[in-house]
């Protein structure tokens, strides 16, 4: 890639992206069954944040050529090689709750203009890992919210955009899915990690 790549940082790029791949595979085929999951192109795409359209990729009409661009997912440049064994995170945690009853893609854009800055936003990279080491899950997380990794979206099989997500804290874990068009519930919360 030929950038520099910071402390905590995982310098082999390419085995986090086939790791990531392979990790993406098997949750379209959890999600979606086998058969849905085989039609899935696994296709990581490195986008700066800021740089994202959110409220396009909700409005994506599923029968239109978003349908193609299913196992396709965003990692944010940022956050998606971070190795979390070398450097632990100091997660915050974000209600957002001014946005209750608004979309999730209007949050997911007042995060990245709200925290870029100040925070990393970590994304399906740090889903991954929380979800491999149960032990791992941050004392800070409830087991009665949602938790989303606004650092990605993935497009799902019918050709429509989510923010990955987990339900729970603690030791255990229910992972899921949030649309870019569903609300955000007082529930809802946002990981960030302090930069």
């Amino acid at each position: 890639m030929g950038e520099a790549i910071s402390p905590g940082v995982n310098k082999d790029i390419e085995k986090v992206r086939r790791s990531l791949d392979v990790f993406m595979a098997s949750t379209f085929t959890t999600w979606d069954g086998e058969e849905v999951a085989e039609s899935a192109k696994i296709s990581m795409q490195t986008t700066p944040l800021a740089q994202m359209d959110y409220e396009k990729l909700r409005t994506v009409n599923p029968t239109s050529p978003g349908k193609y661009m299913y196992g396709q997912y965003t990692v944010n440049p940022e956050t998606f090689a971070m190795n979390f064994e070398e450097k632990k995170p100091k997660v915050q945690i974000a209600d957002m709750r001014e946005f209750v009853g608004r979309a999730n893609s209007e949050v997911i854009k007042a995060v990245v203009d709200k925290y870029s800055k100040t925070h990393h936003i970590p994304g399906i990279e740090y889903y991954k890992y929380l979800l491999e080491n149960p032990d791992k899950i941050p004392a800070e997380m409830d087991n009665s919210k949602f938790y989303y990794f606004m650092g990605s979206v993935i497009c799902d099989e019918d050709g429509s955009y989510a923010i990955p997500c987990v339900r729970g804290g603690h030791e255990q874990l229910d992972p899921d899915e949030g649309p870019l068009g569903w609300t955000w519930r007082k529930r809802d919360r946002v990981l960030l990690f302090e930069k």
